[in-house]
């Protein structure tokens, strides 16, 4: 999923698979902003207002009329390929 993920607890924010990458591939164990230590036992959160305003800005391409993001489009079907 390519959600938005806050760092606990310094709260900057990184995309999933990012915080996935740098937090247990490279058992870094901290931001990858600031380098300040994670919580181990919950180190992201899911950052539900940048996941709101991604959703909301994908609805305004699609209604200016930008077809790749509209029903069947192309940058649509990648999203939503890469949100599940």
């Amino acid at each position: 999923s390519v959600s938005a993920q806050s760092l606990n607890p310094c709260g900057h924010s990184v995309c999933a698979p990012c915080a996935e990458k740098w937090l247990y591939d490279q058992c870094a164990g901290t931001c990858p902003v600031c380098r300040r230590q994670c919580n181990l036992l919950r180190p992201v959160i899911a950052n539900i207002t940048v996941n709101n305003v991604v959703e909301k800005h994908i609805q305004l391409c699609a209604l200016s009329g930008d077809i790749t993001w509209q029903n069947g489009g192309t940058k649509l079907m990648s999203w939503m390929e890469r949100s599940r």
